[in-house]
């Protein structure tokens, strides 16, 4: 692959342009080829998972059972979620035995991930060995020139060869009530905002546009959001549990405007911010339209922030570290410390001196954005949090690291519970974005031997907190600042740091060693009879699938029957409107052209 028989990149620069072209099209082939092994070797490990799972079949019935583990490995291998990993050992097993024409294709660089991942997700539902040969066949035989065509072209391309050999198979589209779903889409991490879409049934639409409307009609004339950005406002205070909008119109005689906001009031919504953020102005322009004129106060704020005062004027006291615990923000680390040294003594001259330091503005520091927990890192712009402020979230501080004690128990404080959630942000295992909000607290060193403490406490998904409490050679070690190094099985040690670290890099998370002695007992061997603790899955993963593909596929032919029954009712009914139709225009015919009656008269002349 890297034998030197394609250009790299020192070479780039001395080629001609169809050279460059043909560099392009080689080492996409070799880069088919090299992900065509990794799935080869992703495979393997899925195989000797499955040995473990026969030579232990309790295990099978473990929620993290031997697929999970192995899912694992690869996911801290490949820095990948533990879904990403699971999609890709079924996609790595489908193509070793079931398509191993197509895989053959795959090795030798002649066929795009691309394509090889829709065709594994298309022929899910293909259950017939016999069928798998002959889809093996064709894709074989057709898929290295299925390249060039779009998304919607290529799954037409295969399915049509499913469709032919095993109609069953098809994966349809769930019907519109079926398929109801509300969905928090993409983000817009630059404006604060966040897409929902869904299909939900019509009685509850018009549940939902009558509470909506109402919301909408609540506040007073006075209030400077458009219609769609109350309905929008609606929307969230509704989840909040309110019945009523809070109008914005600022007036102190308005009835609506003393309207608790519930966004701010009602629920919990942890958010992690800067200091300085806290410190932000709300922003005028998030309300009204885009033509709406200026007013004088949208004017003043276009001029910038006042002036940040210089260092004659008293120091400002360092603010300790906040965190929110209502729909607001948490501050999670200080100010950054300001410069404490003076400018020298002028020397005595015959000019005047120049400007003290003090008459010269200090650059105001710039606020962070903030990022909301529990939902994947999502971005609160400034503005957007100091209006939720200004409307009654409550910002609670979170505890120094430092003062945090240890706690003689097993079960953390709620301040080290706190701190540990805002600190880590999400799972600590490699790949694993599952948010620290609903995590497990885990012991890096268990309990007792290792205390409960910040230093030696990291949050993990349920699945990986069970993955280390039960599956042998799982360790890991947990530094003062966070930092873990985890070591898998295998012997490999992924090291991670806190998300926090990264987005607040100012903010000291570095822990104290625990101030009394610990208990120097190491921790208790696992038991014989530990494995009796892991909480067990209704069905197997493969009992799982059976079921799954066997629903899916008498769906699909009970849908069909429907289909051809309905084909046969519309054909029906197609014929009686042309036979109505035909019998019409021959009545209309004979009634303007009627027959003659002359008997045995000769027709007149």
């Amino acid at each position: 692959m890297f034998d030197g028989s394609l250009p790299g990149p020192a070479a780039l620069a001395d080629i001609s342009d169809g050279e460059l072209i043909e560099a392009i099209t080689g080492w996409a082939g070799a880069a088919a080829a090299a992900q065509a092994r990794l799935l080869a070797a992703v495979a393997e490990r899925r195989r000797r998972a499955e040995t473990t799972a026969d030579a232990d079949p309790v295990r099978t019935r473990w929620a993290c059972d031997p697929v999970d583990e192995a899912a694992a490995q690869i996911g801290c291998a490949l820095t990948v979620s533990h879904g990403r990993a699971v999609a890709l050992m079924d996609t790595a097993v489908t193509l070793r035995d079931h398509l191993p024409r197509l895989n053959a294709r795959f090795l030798a660089g002649q066929v795009s991930e691309r394509v090889v991942a829709r065709i594994v997700w298309l022929c899910a539902l293909v259950v017939d060995e016999q069928v798998w040969a002959q889809l093996d066949e064709q894709f074989a035989t057709a898929a290295s020139t299925w390249g060039t065509l779009s998304g919607d072209k290529l799954d037409t391309a295969i399915t049509v060869w499913i469709h032919t050999l095993d109609p069953d198979a098809v994966r349809r589209a769930a019907t519109a009530h079926r398929g109801r779903d509300i969905r928090i889409g993409g983000r817009d991490q630059a404006a604060g905002t966040t897409s929902v879409w869904g299909r939900i049934n019509s009685l509850d639409a018009a549940i939902a546009a009558a509470r909506l409307k109402a919301m909408v009609n609540s506040v007073c004339g006075e209030d400077p959001r458009t219609t769609a950005q109350k309905r929008a406002d609606a929307f969230g205070a509704v989840f909040a549990g309110a019945f009523h909008l809070s109008c914005l119109c600022g007036k102190p005689d308005c009835p609506v405007a003393a309207v608790p906001d519930a966004r701010a009031t009602s629920i919990t919504v942890h958010v992690v911010a800067d200091h300085t953020t806290l410190d932000a102005t709300t922003d005028p322009t998030l309300h009204g339209s885009d033509d709406t004129p200026n007013t004088d106060a949208e004017a003043d704020a276009e001029l910038g922030p006042e002036p940040v005062p210089g260092p004659d004027t008293e120091p400002a006291r360092a603010p300790e570290p906040a965190h929110s615990a209502h729909p607001s923000t948490a501050n999670l680390q200080p100010t950054p410390p300001t410069a404490e040294h003076t400018a020298p003594e002028p020397q005595p001259q015959a000019d005047p001196p120049p400007a003290p330091a003090a008459e010269q503005p200090a650059p105001a520091v710039p606020a962070r954005p903030a990022v909301i927990l529990g939902l994947r890192g999502a971005v609160l712009p400034p503005a957007v949090l100091a209006e939720v402020l200004t409307r009654g979230a409550t910002v609670r501080t979170v505890a120094d690291p430092r003062a945090l004690p240890v706690t003689p128990g097993y079960r953390p404080t709620t301040a080290h519970d706190e701190f540990v959630r805002c600190r880590d942000l999400t799972c600590r295992v490699p790949g694993c974005d599952r948010p620290a909000l609903g995590a497990d607290l885990d012991h890096s060193n268990p309990w007792p031997a290792g205390p409960t403490h910040p230093s030696n406490l990291n949050g993990k998904c349920r699945l990986h907190h069970l993955l280390k409490t039960f599956w042998e050679g799982w360790t890991e070690q947990q530094q003062p600042d966070g930092t873990l190094h985890l070591s898998t099985p295998t012997g490999h040690t992924y090291t991670t740091r806190p998300f926090s670290a990264l987005l607040f890099p100012t903010w000291a998370t570095t822990t104290d060693p625990p101030t009394r002695p610990q208990p120097t007992r190491p921790a208790p061997p696992p038991s014989p009879g530990r494995g009796l603790k892991m909480p067990l899955r209704q069905r197997t993963r493969a009992e799982n699938r059976a079921a799954y593909i066997t629903a899916a596929r008498a769906h699909n032919a009970l849908q069909a029957e429907l289909d051809r029954a309905a084909e046969h009712a519309a054909a029906d009914k197609r014929r009686n409107i042309r036979r109505k139709t035909a019998a019409a225009i021959d009545a209309m015919k004979q009634s303007l052209d009627p027959q003659s009656d002359y008997g045995d008269d000769p027709p007149p002349f």
